[in-house]
């Protein structure tokens, strides 16, 4: 059965306007924060249980899942045919821009504000942003984590985009679509989402949202990006969440009540716990289409205000927490009932967030590109000089060199992931002739330090470059110079490159791994002392890096980089570490690294 795609050229303004909705229940989510039992940033005097606390475990079960959902239809027609390459370069214009930004200009307010009387003012605490991990230590993402990971997710994706768009691909999805288009059918996703859950969760327990111990949740957010972008483009697929959005319904309706209240009547805590669990994910699901198909049936529909609410929503987003814990920390202070103290956050909060957007955000490229915008252009017929934004057509993006130089020295990073900006040739086959492979290894040196003292790893890296742009494969090191830790780690590594056909060039990495270390309560004697007595501490790191390459000859390359290791798991009890001291932060800090990425032609 061929499957019928909506045509990308289409809007699709449901999506909009269920992207504006959610961002808005977020900040009313945030706003219930001030005022329930769970701990936040800024809590008022009395806090309150019962209905906050239920709705607000319903709101936090399927709103986040939803709206990487409409995140994943979203970029499915925004992509058009666009290559990997300037996908990724759109990407982290759109978002790792604004996390930068965020990162050094809102976070840090947020995070003053918490630790208010340890600083005499926010000038004073800029010189400590980066003193440790929040909460213990200062630096932080806080609510900007939904930017890493849809970024996260992006790079996840890239190699894989031809495949998600050859006929072969869609093609398959149409033989699912008879069963997805039933009713329930679409709960076939529910599958996968479980699957992830069981495997994943013995490892990553608990929802962090900091990206180097989560990623069973991240893995759970790509199934619902995935599911946006393969199904809700399909015309049938997407009907089929309209026409039965009502049974798909009850069924959240139905888990929702399972997950509040089985847990009371259930005398094992562990059936009552796995219960909620399974409740709660196919609620999520559920839940996200139903109102998805309730948006299509009801919220299709342009307006003038549309318009001007998705080109705020993005800025609003990044703008309301810190504007919330400003407005709520001065608010829950004063001595009044607690109706006039939800209304006095809400009104000067989004007074806050508008007068900055209008003001500060809106009229300005600079400012724009930080915050997520799209830059104004003048267009040559345009006697007035009115600003437009670059959605009409023919227009020209104006050059403002002080923006460029913002974007550049925020996000090098960015740079280094556009892997050559050139429009590909639509796939034929999922893995066939029309994707070149090679086969990669690279012996390397890492110098790091460790409590103030420096050593170095030797390893490598070994996997399969795909179109010479994106690296696929595993990596490994031991470290045999440190005068006080020996430590070990094996794992995954993927890679962007950047234009690698050119003598000087750039790539992005990111590698995930388990380690062990060996502790020393005083230094060792020789290289190799005591290095095969693994016991001590069990870690797992998560480090993102970019390199400067140099083609030597052909297949060969010399390759230097920088790279941050996020290290966790080190447990602070263990008989080890009440000797030596040492702590996951400990092992967290920047590397450098130098070594020869050698390639073999493979598969043509």
């Amino acid at each position: 059965m061929a499957n019928d795609f909506e045509t990308r050229t289409d809007r699709q303004y449901y999506i909009d306007w269920l992207r504006i909705l959610l961002i808005i229940s977020v900040y009313l989510f945030h706003v219930g924060m001030i005022f329930n039992t769970w701990d936040w940033h800024v809590k008022n005097d009395v806090q309150y249980g019962g209905l906050l606390r239920q709705v607000m475990i319903f709101l936090h079960n399927w709103r986040m899942p939803l709206l990487f959902m409409i995140s994943g239809a979203g970029t499915w027609y925004a992509l058009k045919n666009i290559s990997a390459g300037r996908y990724l370069l759109e990407r982290a214009r759109r978002l790792l821009i604004p996390l930068a930004a965020g990162i050094f200009i809102l976070v840090p307010v947020q995070v003053y504000i918490e630790k208010a009387d340890q600083y005499s003012s926010l000038f004073s605490f800029y010189p400590h942003m980066f003193e440790g991990i929040y909460p213990g230590g200062n630096f932080s993402w806080h609510h900007l984590w939904f930017i890493a990971y849809l970024f996260v997710i992006a790079l996840i994706i890239s190699p894989f985009l031809n495949i998600l768009r050859s006929s072969r691909f869609m093609a398959l999805v149409g033989n699912l679509e008879p069963v997805l288009t039933r009713p329930f059918g679409l709960n076939m996703v529910i599958i996968p989402l479980l699957i992830s859950q069981v495997i994943l969760r013995n490892y990553f327990e608990q929802e962090t949202h900091a990206l180097v111990n989560d990623w069973a949740t991240i893995t759970y957010y790509l199934i619902f990006f995935l599911a946006g972008f393969i199904l809700l483009p399909v015309r049938s697929i997407a009907s089929a969440m309209t026409k039965y959005r009502r049974l798909y319904l009850s069924e959240t309706v139905l888990m929702t009540v399972i997950m509040l209240l089985f847990q009371k009547h259930v005398d094992s805590s562990r059936a009552a716990e796995v219960t909620y669990d399974v409740a709660a994910l196919v609620m999520s699901w559920t839940c996200a289409v139903a109102v998805t198909g309730y948006g299509r049936k009801y919220l299709d529909r342009n307006s003038s205000f549309r318009k001007t609410a998705n080109e705020a929503i993005y800025p609003f987003y990044l703008l309301h927490q810190p504007a919330l814990v400003v407005t709520g920390y001065l608010v829950v202070r004063l001595d009044l009932p607690v109706v006039l103290k939800v209304s006095l956050i809400m009104i000067s909060s989004l007074i806050l967030i508008l007068s900055v957007y209008r003001f500060l955000i809106r009229p300005f490229n600079v400012t724009r590109v930080l915050f997520g915008m799209k830059p104004l252009f003048k267009s040559s017929t345009n006697n007035l000089n009115v600003m437009k934004t670059n959605e009409v057509k023919n227009g020209k993006i104006s050059s403002s060199k002080t923006a460029c130089a913002v974007m550049l020295s925020l996000i090098l990073v960015s740079v280094t992931l556009s892997a050559r900006a050139q429009e590909t040739v639509p796939e034929r086959t999922l893995l066939g002739p029309d994707v070149r492979y090679t086969s990669v290894w690279s012996p390397e040196v890492r110098i790091s330090s460790i409590q103030g003292k420096i050593g170095a790893t030797i390893g490598g890296y070994t996997g399969v470059m795909i179109d010479r742009t994106f690296l696929l494969g595993i990596t490994g090191a031991v470290n045999l110079t440190h005068p006080t830790v020996n430590y070990g780690y094996f794992g995954g590594i993927a890679q962007a490159v950047a234009y690698p056909s050119r003598m000087v060039h750039m790539s992005a990495q990111l590698v995930v791994a388990y380690g062990s270390t060996k502790d020393y309560e005083n230094p060792k004697n020789s290289l190799f002392d005591n290095f095969w007595n693994i016991s001590g501490e069990r870690f797992m790191m998560t480090e993102p890096g970019v390199n400067l390459e140099v083609n030597l000859s052909q297949g060969i390359a010399l390759v230097a980089g920088a790279s941050y290791r996020f290290v966790s798991g080190i447990d602070s009890g263990n008989e080890y570490v009440d000797i030596t001291h040492l702590t996951s932060q400990d092992m967290s800090g920047v590397n450098f690294s130098i070594g020869l990425k050698i390639t073999k032609a493979g598969k043509k």
